[in-house]
């Protein structure tokens, strides 16, 4: 019996806090449906994709090779991320079943929702601004989950000595994630705690015409190459952030929903220091198993960053309660779960 098909749309499938889960989704899914990732701007696949699915790269500039794509396929259902061009393809297509899967602040209500069968909200926050363009008994809270069966059977890399306190971030580089803050901190903390060590990992976006941000931060950490450390883009970055003390996030508004890279950290018994925009709230709870502070507030980053370096007790307790949180509400399991529960009710519609 053939498996029902159904089709993820992206940008791209290289790098990113989506791209990781969906991959996850499929390689807990793909004994009950065959997965196509079709991404529309960046041609270039991480490799681990081929396990799971079909990879298809078709220009967004190319509608009509995606329409007899969809055509071709014929798939059961097409889940759009953030892209209309795909969306308007399977429509002109005949997909029967489309559906979104709606992202944080500045993107959930990017779309038209009138053609949409389901809207999957990826928060609870954005449930209120997604229901003023589709009626609420067809959007579903599926929070991202993180595979901690894996997790757990990954060691850490550590890369510096057990002395060394590593701070780590890990992002598509990008203005809005301001990790120019997280340096700055970093560069000020040192002259004090000459152990601390910032482990960044990423690269700029592969998107075409995506700004240089890279050599901008190289920039800006001249001179403190014995603390703040570049890595570049890594496919499997879990080993490397298993040997974090903290994970961080200091993102402007409008730049977040929840963070997968913090949620990869948190896994691991890490807890965050994070902004408190945009959804990151749903995941990190302030004093329990993470730090919150003001966006673009210096004072507050090296406040907190402070606070977890003297006090390994609270560090290792708010590590727990981090894996806590995961182990509750983003388990990788549990999303699987209302995943495969949607698209059984679609199918069987």
């Amino acid at each position: 019996m053939n498996k029902p098909k159904i089709v993820f749309t992206l940008f791209d499938f290289y790098i990113g806090g989506i791209e990781s889960f969906l991959y996850n989704l499929a390689k807990k899914l793909n004994h009950k449906y065959e997965f196509f990732f079709l991404a529309t701007h960046v041609p270039k696949f991480q490799a681990k994709f081929f396990n799971v699915g079909n990879t298809v790269f078709i220009s967004y500039q190319n509608p009509q090779e995606i329409v007899r794509f969809f055509k071709k396929i014929n798939p059961n259902i097409v889940q759009i991320h953030n892209d209309i061009v795909p969306l308007n393809c399977a429509l002109e297509a005949g997909v029967r079943n489309v559906i979104e899967r709606a992202d944080g602040t500045r993107s959930c209500t990017r779309l038209p929702k009138d053609n949409f069968k389901y809207v999957i909200a990826s928060s609870s926050g954005t449930i209120e601004m997604i229901s003023k363009y589709i009626t609420r008994d067809k959007i579903r809270l599926i929070y991202n989950g993180m595979d901690l069966e894996d997790i757990n059977n990954i060691r850490a890399k550590k890369l510096f000595n057990e002395e060394c306190f590593v701070i780590g971030r890990s992002c598509r580089f990008g203005r809005g994630k301001n990790i120019q803050l997280l340096i700055e901190a970093v560069k000020l903390l040192s002259r004090k705690y000459p152990h601390i060590r910032l482990v960044i990992i990423g690269g700029n976006s592969l998107m075409p015409g995506a700004e240089d941000m890279e050599s901008e931060l190289k920039a800006l950490a001249a001179g403190f190459e014995t603390h703040i450390f570049f890595l570049g883009n890594i496919e499997e970055p879990q080993p490397i952030i298993k040997g974090f003390d903290i994970v961080t996030c200091v993102s402007n508004s409008l730049n977040e929903g929840i963070p997968n890279s913090l949620m990869e950290g948190m896994a691991s018994v890490i807890p965050a220091v994070a902004t408190n925009v945009d959804q990151v709230s749903e995941l990190v709870v302030d004093n329990y198993n993470g730090l919150l502070i003001q966006e673009k507030n210096l004072e507050q980053l090296i406040q907190a960053l402070e606070q977890y370096i003297l006090d390994k007790d609270l560090r290792n307790l708010h590590g727990e309660n981090a894996f806590k949180t995961i182990y509750e509400k983003f388990n990788l399991d549990l999303s699987a779960q209302e995943y495969d529960k949607l698209y059984q009710e679609i199918l069987q519609s």
